[in-house]
């Protein structure tokens, strides 16, 4: 496919060999140099559009991530608002640009504590008060297997999207196949 340039680099030459023709070959040649041009516009503003599109979606993305950074770092909305506005001069995220949109993510990012080292992505809150999540703890550690591969687990067999929504039945069959898993590779079971 050709670029706009390209089209109308093409009807610029065939205007030029136009002017030497005559008659029928010279309005074809035109026709055909407008045509191309028709086609360049059409193509422009295909790619404006696309680009436009582009633009919208990472917006929203950026918006949404503000906002949960936000939260994440205990800001309320003025909390939040004041800092955008020392920040960038606005107090609203959707008035902002790409850039200061982008500087307000990174201060929030850099504000937000990280995940402590030792941690593990996924651990259930309740994993204290359920000796049921404490055996699935038990059965990943040994298999070295991360959390989410027990949330997959109870995903397929239950259609729960996490090990905290499961039921106490749920948490037995979570265990029951892990322990074949650990059996078939091998490894310890209690």
């Amino acid at each position: 496919m050709q670029t706009p340039q390209q089209l109308r680099k093409q009807a610029a030459e065939l205007k030029k060999i136009a002017q030497y023709a005559s008659g029928p070959a010279y309005h074809a040649d035109m026709q055909r140099a407008q045509a191309l041009l028709t086609e360049a516009k059409e193509l422009e503003t295909k790619n404006q559009q696309v680009n436009n599109q582009a633009a919208n979606n990472l917006r929203r993305k950026d918006l949404a991530k503000i906002h949960l950074l936000s939260k994440k770092a205990g800001l309320d909305e003025d909390g939040r608002r004041d800092m955008m506005q020392q920040l960038t001069g606005k107090r609203s995220s959707g008035k902002m640009n790409s850039f200061e949109r982008g500087k307000v993510i990174t201060h929030l990012q850099n504000a937000v504590p990280q995940q402590k080292k030792g941690t593990y992505p996924g651990k259930p809150n309740n994993i204290d008060s359920s000796p049921q999540l404490q055996k699935i703890e038990a059965l990943l550690a040994e298999a070295n297997y991360p959390w989410s591969y027990a949330n997959a687990i109870a995903k397929r067999m239950f259609k729960k999207q996490k090990l905290e929504f499961c039921s106490s039945n749920d948490l037995s069959g979570v265990i029951a196949a892990l322990i074949v898993d650990a059996n078939k590779h091998g490894r310890r079971t209690s």
